[in-house]
Formats: C-alpha cells, structure tokens, sequence
C-alpha cells in the first residue's frame, strides 16, 4: 500500500516538474522571439492629396515599443513613392537623427494621376516574419480630372467576430460585429436584435459606433442556431447567421471599462468540466517580448480572474488563453490607458510687431521639466479635404504593430479620449481578433540578425600611387563637417562602413604621412546607399474609400513650383587684416594665436578652442556654435573677411594667425601671404542620404477660391523644436484666411507622443 502511494505521489511531482519546465520554456521562448529591438515607423506627411508639381513633405517618427522611447539604433530610412499598382517610382536613405528623419519627394507629371502610395522602412526590419514597414495612401492629380465621388452603396455585409476567436454552447459568449459597405466602409445602423430559428427575440436594443461597430452577448443554448438582425437607417433590414458554437471549449470576457483594474471571465459547460477540472489553465498578458504568465483551475463552470491596470503595461496588452498542453486557446487585444506617455499642446496666434505678410503661431506642450521635444506641423485651410492620414503618430505606435488589418479612421480613437472613446476602442479591439503575432512562429521560428543595423553610408576608395609612409587618409563631409580617418592597404584600398554623408555632397580628402604632415592625394571615392528595387503588396494597405475626397483643382491648376532653395547664413561681417589688428591688440576679451602648428584642420582646430559644430537640417549648412542651455547660438567664422562655411576641412598649413572670443565668438581667421601647396582633394558624391530641403509654399493663382480652401496649402514645419519651458513658435504666411487647421505629431526623447488637430482663429 505504501508504494503505492509512493508511486501516485512520485508521478504527481513528475507531472509538476514538467508542468513547470513547459511554463519556463513558453516563457523563454516568447523571449527570445522579441530578443532583438523592433522599430516602428510613422509617417507623418504635410496632407495626403497632390497635385502634380507639388513635393509630398513628411516627418519620419521611429520608435521601440519595448522601451516606449525613440529608436536610435539606425540611421538610414528607406522611404519610397509607388504607383497604383504597387511598382516603385523613386526611392530614397534618408538620415535618422534621434529617432527624427525628415525629406520630400518631387510629384513629378510623368507620374500621371491616380491613387499612390508612401513606403517607408528599414533593413533592419527583414530580420523579422512581421512586415513593421510604414505605407501611407496618396493621390495625385492635375487639373484637367473633373471631381469625382465615390458612390453610396446599397450593398452591405455584416462581420462577425466571437470574443477569443470561437463560441461555446450552454455558456454566455460575447460577439464583435462590423457593418461594411461594398467599398469597406463602417456603415452606422438603426438598430439590431439576435433572433432564433424558432422565430424567438433573443436580444435587442443593439447599437454601433459611427464606424459600424459594435458588441453584443448572450447565452447560447444547445441545438439551437441563431441570427444577427439589421435595421439600417431607410429602414431595410439584413441578416447574418451567427456562426455555430462549439460542443466543449473554455471561452472567455474581458471587462475593461473599470478604471482600476480587468476583469476575465472564463466560461465552461458541463461536458468540459468534467475533463479539465483540477488541471492547470494560463492566461498570459504579454506584448514584444514582456510576458506575465498566471495559472488557475476550474472548480466551476465559470472563473473570474482580476488584474490591477498598474501592474499591466500602457498601451497594447495581449490576452491569450492556453490550455493544460499550453496550447493557445483563446486570444483578444485589451488597451490600457494607465500610464500613457501622450502629451497635449495648446495653440494660439501671437501677437507680434513688424509682422506684415505672417502669421506667429504659439505652442505650449505644458511641460513639467525640460524634455527635447520635436513637433511636425502641417497648416491647412480649416475647409480642407486634403488630409486624411490612415494613422497618427498614437495610432501608429500604440495599435498599428499589434493588428492584422487595416483601420478605418484609427485617429479617431485617440483623440479626446474619454470612457466613451475607451469603450469604442475595446470594441474595435475586439473586432480584430487575435493579434499580429502568430503563436506557430513564435514556437517554431527563431529570429536572427542576419541583416545588419544600419549606422550610416559604406565608403570605399583608392588612392593611386600612394607611398609607404602617406598611409593615412583624412575624409571631411562639407555639408555636416562629419570626419573620418582611414588607413590605406598597401593596394591603395580604404573602406569607411559607418559615414554620415549626403548625395552631391563635396568631400576633402587629404593625405597624412608618419608625421602627420598633409599633401594632396589622387583619390577616388564611392558611397553606396544600398537602395533596393522593391514591389508593394498594395492589397495589404487599401483603407476605406471616403465620399466625396476627390478634387476638381479647376483653380488650382494655376500652381506655380519654383524650387527655392533659400539656405540660412549668419550675418555677414567684413573685417579687413588691419582691423584684425587692432582688435587683437586692444580688446581684451579677444585671444590672437600665431599658427605654428600646420597639422591638422581648421575644423579640429576651431573645436580645440572649446567651440562645437552644428549641422543644420533646414539649410544643409555647417556652422560653429557655443551652447546656452538647450539652445546652439551660432558663431561666425570669419576667413579672411568673409563668413564661410565651406573651408572647415582646410590644412592649417593654409592660415596665419586666429582670433577669437573665447567664450561666444566671432572667429577671425586670416591666410597667409603666400600661399602654400594645396593639400586637400575635392570629391563630389553622387549617393547617399537624401539632403532634406527647405520647404516652400506653392503659389496658386488665387487664395480664395473654393478648390485653394478644401486643396491648398498653408504652410509645412517638418522639425520644431521646443525651449525648456516646453513652449515653441514658427511664422507662417498670410494668405487672408480667417481659420486655419494644424495637424500636429511629434515625440519627445522620453517616448511621450503628441498627436492633435486644431481650428485657431486668425482674427
């Protein structure tokens, strides 16, 4: 008898060993899925509808949803243009800043008209089976297509969707539905009731979100079938049959309206009870490899499990249910509104003097502490039908990475957000499904980094006839004042992988002996920006069609495109070597240093002295600068008179003397007499990272017309930055227009998102 009892002992502790290796090993597995960081990618474009001659403007946003901040692992954006049919146009690397790229493309008339879309990416992504990649839906037109609706449609369809993904007779089963038109639109209806076959009203008082979506449950008897019943709002009605509940299972509910805490409730019959009570079910909260993993039995029917929203991560949490196997059983997506990193920022037009021809617009994010913060402003007539975006830079990063398909009007659920807003989330969330994540590729595919981060552009050059001691070559891009230093093989080879370098940027080269003396190499030099021809699966990213979006232009085909490529220079200044002079010998605040020393650059030389460089997206120009705070006050470098920003890279071997103000400049350099031996070589790159323009307002034959109104244009900020009390301005145009509309992202570098659209009043 004793060993018996041994023995039924001894295979329960087996049977728990095991239950507990299994639960690790999900646990490890699920973990090394999501090892490696994943970015996510937003788009934010200045509208969505083009007109040929135009340039699509846009903000790249990339994010880690693991850590919630900016994904500052990569520097280089693919971003791409495609036409209908998913064949790419143009493409372009774009560099990454701090989680930030900004750039544009050409609408360019050998494009034609029609529906076109916006592909941003990174290589990095293909190490993963989810495509995270970025597509934005655009249209182009010209003035010659008269305007076009797309027609109502009398043909509907209802989708049904049972919570966890199936049904259970003799259990109480809750059930997603969608109204759709013929073109995927959410279509609001009147009213709805579940019917049995028998004729029986089992349900009623049934009502959707504008979107056509909506919730209901009951109690599903055995042998018997039941229906959905539409009222639509002239009064038809359509029906859908409620898919046939399974004979045993375990389903489940989740309560997420409470503000503290979910609630689950698991149900079973009776003919399952009898097989699973005592064993061991889980339910795991998880998301990007962060997992909770909770056990429980059943002794009843029903269980009711509780989870405090603190203990939950913000945003996105992933429900699944696994059974005694660890099977996944059952899977809904829950959003958890404690926690969220989502900032607000208010707007107003300021008062300024001198004003003539702009605007100033205000903004404050009502910071608490200083967090660098950038903001992209797209500014709109308030009548416009130009802009309808697929996400915001909320909806982009908190649901998009998550879902299998497409949203209508994501946007919506993110903005305002209240109980109301929360319940019609947890609706559409429910509409959806199981998540992006397929449970066979996280058991049975290992991720792997076989694709590289990219850091930047590969150089490769030759150096012809190079010598034995000149085996060191000194790189310096002009327009971002980046250096790079190379040893050269004894084939006169050098590579450079990791180079900040931009497409028709000038390069100095030159070359160092031993000594560390220059003289000017016979150098050849390539960039490859690794650009990759690609297709785009565009049945994947087709949203809802909208009514009544498409243009007639007829005014607008007065728009005129003159490429303005205004750059920012600081105050010019004009010394002459006798005031150099004099200012060195009687203003004390001011330093003279003899040059002796002919190593080196005037670049090194400058930021020896205590002073930094800057690279200026806007103006794709170089300058000096000391810090005051969070703020780069700029500082003029004065060479022989004249300020420059292109001489950075010279050999002091080329200057005289220096001098300067120590503390906030300018800086006075003067050549010498004679000029000695040139010992840099210049080289033109013909790749790398798209060199971000200054945007430029259209001009349109008239600013009051109907098409300019719902079509135009107002004004584009890609790259706003905040002060450290979290308040900002930009000055745009004045076109006459009593109201404007702002369409504002950004993220700060602690992960907090902005997203808002506003209506201020110019008078």
């Amino acid at each position: 008898m004793k060993k018996f009892i041994f023995a039924i002992l001894l295979a329960l502790l087996q049977s728990g060993f095991s239950q507990n290796n299994e639960v690790e090993e999900l646990e490890s597995t699920y973990s090394r899925y999501f090892e490696l960081p994943r970015e996510k990618v937003y788009l934010h474009l200045n509208k969505t509808s083009y007109l040929n001659g135009e340039h699509i403007w846009f903000t790249a946003y990339l994010y880690d949803a693991k850590t919630g901040l900016p994904f500052n692992k990569t520097t280089n954006l693919y971003c791409g243009l495609y036409n209908s049919e998913g064949k790419q146009l143009t493409k372009g690397v774009f560099y990454v800043n701090e989680g930030i790229a900004i750039g544009s493309f050409e609408v360019k008339p050998v494009y034609g008209n029609g529906d076109f879309f916006v592909k941003a990416h990174t290589k990095w992504m293909k190490n993963f089976k989810e495509d995270d990649s970025y597509v934005q839906k655009i249209e182009i037109r010209d003035g010659s297509r008269p305007a076009q609706d797309t027609e109502l449609s009398e043909n509907y369809g209802i989708q049904l969707l049972p919570e966890g993904g199936h049904m259970l007779s003799e259990a109480r089963n809750t059930i997603s539905f969608k109204l759709v038109d013929q073109n995927g639109r959410g279509v609001p209806f009147q009213e709805g009731k579940v019917v049995a076959t028998d004729g029986s009203q089992v349900l009623e008082h049934i009502y959707s979100n504008t979107y056509g979506i909506g919730k209901f449950n009951f109690y599903y008897q055995e042998n018997k079938a039941y229906s959905l019943v539409i009222t639509l709002p002239n009064e038809k009605t359509i029906t859908k049959a409620i898919p046939k509940a399974m004979d045993t299972g375990v389903v489940f509910s989740a309560n997420n309206l409470n503000e503290e805490k979910i609630t689950i409730a698991l149900h079973t019959n009776a003919k399952t009870l009898t097989n699973i009570k005592g064993k061991d079910f889980h339910i795991a909260i998880h998301r990007d490899g962060l997992l909770m993993l909770n056990s429980f039995q059943f002794e009843g029917e029903e269980k009711t499990l509780a989870f405090t929203k603190d203990k939950l991560w913000p945003g996105i949490n992933i429900l699944t249910l696994f059974d005694q196997d660890l099977n996944p059983i059952a899977e809904r997506l829950l959003f958890n509104n404690a926690g969220l990193k989502i900032g607000n920022v208010s707007t107003k037009i300021g008062r300024q003097k001198n004003l003539k021809d702009s605007l100033s617009i205000q903004l404050d994010l009502f910071s608490q502490e200083y967090t660098p913060t950038n903001l992209s402003i797209s500014i709109l007539p308030s009548e416009t039908k130009a802009n309808h975006p697929n996400n915001s830079i909320t909806s982009a990063f908190l649901l998009r990475p998550y879902i299998k398909t497409q949203v209508e009007n994501a946007p919506y659920y993110f903005r305002d957000m209240d109980r109301k807003k929360s319940y019609e989330l947890d609706n559409l969330l429910l509409s959806q499904g199981w998540s992006k994540y397929d449970w066979t590729n996280v058991f049975t595919s290992q991720t792997n980094n076989e694709v590289s981060m990219e850091k930047g552009i590969s150089l490769t050059g030759s150096v012809q006839n190079v010598k034995k001691d000149k085996r060191t070559i000194f790189l310096l891009e002009g327009s971002t004042n980046s250096q790079y230093v190379a040893k050269i093989n004894d084939s006169g080879q050098f590579d450079i992988p990791n180079a900040i370098v931009f497409k028709d940027s000038p390069v100095s080269a030159i070359l160092f002996d031993g000594e560390g003396k220059p003289s000017k190499p016979k150098v050849e030099l390539k960039a490859f920006s690794a650009i990759e021809p690609d297709d785009l699966d565009i049945g994947k990213y087709r949203y809802p069609e909208k009514v009544g979006d498409y243009p007639s232009y007829s005014s607008l085909s007065g728009l005129e495109t003159n490429d303005n490529e205004n750059i920012i220079t600081l105050e010019n200044v004009t010394v002459s070597t006798e005031m150099q002079k004099k200012f060195f010998l009687r203003n004390s605040s001011m330093t003279g240093l003899k040059i002796t020393d002919e190593k080196g650059t005037l670049a090194n030389f400058i930021r020896k002295l205590g002073f930094r460089t800057f690279f200026d997206y806007k103006s794709g120009l170089t300058y000096a600068f000391y810090t005051r705070g969070p703020e780069k006050i700029p500082v003029g470098v004065i060479i022989d008179g004249i300020n420059d920003f292109g001489f950075y890279d010279n050999s002091m071997a080329l200057f005289d003397y220096v001098i300067y103000q120590s503390t906030h400049g300018p800086i006075l350099v003067t050549s010498k007499r004679k000029k000695p031996l040139e010992t840099k070589a210049n080289i033109l790159l013909n790749e790398g990272f798209e060199r971000p323009k200054e945007y430029y307002n259209p001009k349109y034959s008239s600013y009051s017309s109907q098409d300019y109104l719902q079509y135009g244009s107002v004004h584009w900020e890609p790259a706003l930055l905040v002060d450290m009390q979290g308040k900002t301005s930009l000055k745009i145009p004045k076109y006459g227009l009593e109201n404007l509309k702002l369409y504002i992202e950004g993220m700060s570098q602690d992960g907090t998102l902005f997203s808002e659209v506003q209506t201020i009043r110019v008078n």
